[in-house]
């Protein structure tokens, strides 16, 4: 989560970003913003900046479960979105390009299960990576899939990454912090 304090003086406006989400941080925000207010003889506004947020595409009750089991053990403040199947997923994207807020993005990743109902991730890949639009979204392939033609399949469809679901708790915490560092730290997406 990203904070942001604004405001104007004599014909010069400040912006101050501080980002962080630990209850330590936040304090440091508050005494950095009231220094700031200091500076500024109008009003400063203090807003919250979502920059990405993360949309997940399984249909399997317990994998959401475990999935928000690890932001919420590691303390990520992300935002996290489930869809239970593709046609979900795309209805989901689609209200998303239809809104009018200019405060709606796009997810910063989309984490694909390649197994659901009604319409699977291979057609949703597709769909999406066809799409002049969603095709700049970052996509995830994260199935149990292990089968060296499915993963060509999904690289050949435009999947970003493939990974397969760890098996236990720990390695798929470990597999979360670095699909998310990857993604909202080292790469450069879209906005």
């Amino acid at each position: 989560m990203v904070w942001a304090a604004m405001g104007v003086d004599s014909g010069r406006c400040g912006v101050y970003f501080i980002a962080g989400g630990t209850l330590a941080q936040k304090r440091i925000t508050v005494k950095k913003f009231l220094r700031l207010r200091a500076v500024f003889s109008s009003p400063l506004i203090l807003f919250r900046m979502e920059k990405f947020f993360i949309l997940i595409a399984e249909d399997d009750a317990d994998d959401r479960f475990l999935l928000q089991t690890v932001f919420t053990e590691k303390g990520y403040e992300d935002r996290i979105e489930f869809v239970e199947n593709g046609v979900e997923l795309m209805g989901y994207l689609q209200k998303i390009k239809e809104s009018k807020k200019q405060t709606v993005g796009y997810p910063g990743f989309i984490l694909l299960d390649l197994n659901m109902p009604k319409k699977d991730g291979r057609e949703v890949l597709k769909e999406i990576k066809q799409h002049p639009i969603f095709k700049r979204i970052p996509i995830i392939v994260f199935t149990t899939t292990k089968n060296d033609i499915e993963i060509k399949r999904c690289y050949d469809l435009g999947a970003n990454t493939y990974v397969v679901k760890p098996v236990t708790f720990d390695a798929l915490s470990k597999v979360v912090e670095e699909i998310r560092q990857y993604w909202f730290t080292t790469a450069a997406i879209p906005t």
